[in-house]
């Protein structure tokens, strides 16, 4: 599998940090799990969103059996998707789009990566433009019901877990003398082989132990 390889002269790619990760459930499910969720106007309880410091969690309608949690979807946010873009394919990286989302509750364009067979381990590259008033997500004014309060690790699997190392750092993450790839707001990324996917979250809390998601 080709991986990207930096062209000479190419600027470093434009700031992304870890935005949010979208997960198929009931807000009863995780409401059951102490977290607050707040439902998006005008979806009649089928989309809602879970905030914490600075990243939040998108809950949507499942179509799995009731009481199932799954996830297939990441996100890094920037504040300039079109200059992103433009830097990663300098970068050697296929993306397609940007392309407008538009939801209930705003507009987004998303930005897509296609490198080999990492497929939907991959992050979507994502830009909120409108509304375009007050920050996107909101501050956290208080930690949720059970505690949490942010976001420390994203666990995922993938065939070539190399490839995936290689594509997160292009993107900006910085790798510690512990292995984990980190991004901007602190979050881990802790990539291991397996079948391609997100395997699971692990929220900070305001007590001692920290609290797993299994995905």
């Amino acid at each position: 599998m080709s991986t990207p390889q930096a062209r000479p002269g190419t600027d470093t790619p434009a700031t992304v940090q870890f935005d949010h990760f979208s997960i198929a459930a009931s807000a009863t499910t995780l409401e059951r799990l102490g977290f607050r969720v707040t439902p998006t106007p005008g979806t009649q309880g089928r989309h809602g969103r879970v905030f914490l410091d600075g990243v939040y969690v998108e809950i949507r309608e499942p179509h799995e059996p009731p009481g199932a949690t799954t996830s297939n979807a990441w996100f890094l946010r920037t504040g300039d998707v079109h200059r992103c873009a433009q830097q990663l394919r300098a970068r050697g990286l296929t993306a397609r789009g940007p392309h407008r989302y538009e939801a209930a509750d705003g507009a987004w364009l998303d930005l897509e990566l296609e490198v080999g067979d990492l497929g939907a381990v991959l992050p979507v590259i994502t830009q909120r433009v409108s509304p375009a008033a007050g920050p996107w997500p909101p501050a956290l004014t208080e930690p949720q019901p059970n505690g949490t309060c942010a976001v420390r690790e994203l666990h995922l699997t993938t065939s070539d877990p190399y490839a995936l190392g290689r594509v997160l750092r292009t993107l900006g993450a910085t790798a510690g003398e512990d292995g984990f790839l980190t991004f901007e707001r602190h979050v881990r990324v802790v990539v291991k082989r397996g079948v391609d996917g997100i395997a699971g979250v692990v929220f900070a809390t305001d007590a001692q132990d920290d609290l797993r998601l299994d995905l």
